[in-house]
């Protein structure tokens, strides 16, 4: 939990230094101030609705132009967060938007669109695929562990079953062969009581 405090607080005074430094004169001191809660108030938002702090970061970055400390960081929540299909659709659809956007709004010059595009793909598309990988690595090492421990449980139980099918052999030959002793003790007494001693 520390470590990802640690995170955000950086997400946030990155992405406010980057910001003040892009509009160093137009932005007073609460200009910084509001700017810092606001990327706050995304950070947290993106712990609980990731897609929708996802599109609001894509938003000040279409405005803005700036926040990319703030878009990996969403970008990457979204990714790790988000494991429905429909919420993927949403994070992908967004992103989408957030191209066209961008695209609408602040056209680059012809030459610099690959470069653009390449931006793009590093701060928002890599870091959703990366946390949509990480996510699913981790939901599939619950599920082998998960597996592994069921397994385990059904050997120890077989293992017992075949202990008890052993014993329960074994009792039954003791059984049977003390049975068939007992049976030639009684012939033998049997046979000396009625058999006449001799004189």
């Amino acid at each position: 939990m520390g470590r990802h405090l640690l995170a955000a607080a950086a997400v946030v005074v990155a992405d406010t230094a980057l910001l003040a430094a892009a509009y160093g004169n137009a932005l007073h001191v609460w200009g910084v101030l509001v700017c810092a809660l606001v990327l706050a108030l995304v950070v947290v938002l993106s712990h609980r609705v990731p897609v929708a702090a996802f599109t609001v970061a894509l938003g000040i970055f279409v405005a803005v132009g700036g926040a990319y400390v703030l878009l990996l960081w969403t970008a990457y929540q979204a990714g790790r967060r988000v494991v429905s299909r429909g919420g993927t659709a949403a994070a992908v659809g967004a992103a989408l938007g957030g191209l066209g956007g961008k695209l609408l709004v602040r056209p680059p010059e012809p030459r610099s669109i690959p470069g653009f595009v390449c931006a793009y793909v590093v701060f928002v598309a890599l870091p959703l695929l990366v946390g949509r990988y990480l996510a699913q690595h981790e939901r599939l090492l619950s599920a082998l562990d998960r597996n592994n421990r069921r397994l385990r449980r059904e050997r120890e139980l077989l293992a017992e079953r075949e202990r008890l099918r052993e014993r329960l052999r074994i009792a039954r030959d003791m059984h049977d062969s003390l049975g068939h002793r007992l049976s030639l003790v009684t012939i033998q007494a049997s046979a000396l009581e009625v058999s006449v001693p001799p004189p």
